[in-house]
């Protein structure tokens, strides 16, 4: 007996955090239609509440801030931190990884995230051999008034509602003790005075991150349906 379907789609996603966004993201721009099915009734998944860090080596942020990087040592460090870990993270994998950097932060550059880079933040164990600071890169600032009443069916008001950035948190905490610490917080200041004087409603770190892909998928007429688990 055929089974009836009542929609049928090139790609099914399911989940609404930073990977099933892209992953729909990437269906719709190669002319693919997609589905994003959540199951919980709010969209953003655990990266709405997360840090919204990017481990991405040898990105292009790192070279136009002079900082050195290579496939070869990429690779070296996930050998020297990860080790033998089975087929979850076998060479093939870690080579399509690396080697997959440039096209993803292109093609979402493209589609407008703006990227940053948080060029203090190290590699979790930098004194392992290929070990790097400033691998990691985040997203600006999003105004969540841009996703009109989509924000309110988010888990925004679960994170914090503040424009920080990944390099903010270090240096907030030494803002009263050091140089540095103190032109990041006013930097901090400035950037949330800033949004708040021109109407906006910045987010940062996880939640700004989530939400500018949102903002991809709503232009592309990706659907987006929430309380659908998969069974």
């Amino acid at each position: 007996m055929a089974t009836q379907w009542d929609r049928e789609v090139n790609v099914l996603v399911a989940g609404s955090g930073a990977a099933g966004l892209t992953a729909a993201i990437t269906a719709a721009d190669a002319g693919l239609t997609a589905l994003i099915v959540e199951s919980t009734g709010r969209w953003g998944g655990t990266t709405m509440l997360s840090g919204g860090g990017l481990w991405m080596p040898n990105n292009p942020l790192m070279r136009q801030l002079g900082i050195q990087d290579s496939r070869a040592d990429a690779l070296e460090y996930m050998e020297a931190a990860i080790g033998d870990a089975g087929p979850a993270s076998s060479a093939a994998r870690r080579e399509a990884f690396v080697d997959s950097v440039p096209r993803v932060f292109s093609l979402l550059a493209r589609l407008g995230v703006r990227w940053c880079a948080a060029k203090d933040y190290p590699d979790y164990y930098p004194d392992r051999p290929g070990g790097r600071v400033g691998r990691g890169i985040e997203v600006e600032p999003f105004d969540a008034k841009r996703l009109g009443q989509w924000v309110t069916l988010s888990r925004a008001d679960e994170g914090l509602p503040a424009p920080l950035k990944t390099d903010d948190v270090w240096l907030l905490s030494r803002a009263w003790s050091t140089p540095t610490g103190f032109v990041r917080g006013a930097r901090f200041v400035f950037r949330t005075i800033g949004g708040l004087a021109s109407g906006k409603k910045l987010y940062g770190l996880g939640t700004a991150l989530v939400m500018t892909l949102m903002e991809i998928v709503q232009r592309q007429g990706t659907e987006v349906l929430l309380n659908s688990p998969g069974q």
